[in-house]
């Protein structure tokens, strides 16, 4: 799928940088192009993003997905 799906992401927390409160993401609508798939309102995630204009663009092949505490916990002493 070429078409993109926005989310609107409130950021809590940053291992890179400093979060800016909210940003608008980009990302496939169908998982079969890395979309995010499964990702709902309201869940907690892990985001890797990349700017793309005045937004981000991020995938589920990028690695951001649910927050796992292994995952976390890896960011954390990176």
């Amino acid at each position: 799928s070429v078409d993109d799906a926005t989310y609107t992401i409130e950021l809590t927390q940053a291992w890179k940088g400093d979060p800016p409160g909210s940003v608008d993401v980009l990302t496939a609508v169908a998982g079969a192009s890395c979309g995010w798939e499964g990702i709902e309102e309201g869940m907690e995630i892990i985001l890797f993003a990349q700017a793309d204009g005045a937004a981000w663009r991020s995938s589920l092949c990028d690695g951001s997905g649910p927050v796992t505490d292994d995952l976390a916990e890896a960011l954390t002493a990176a």
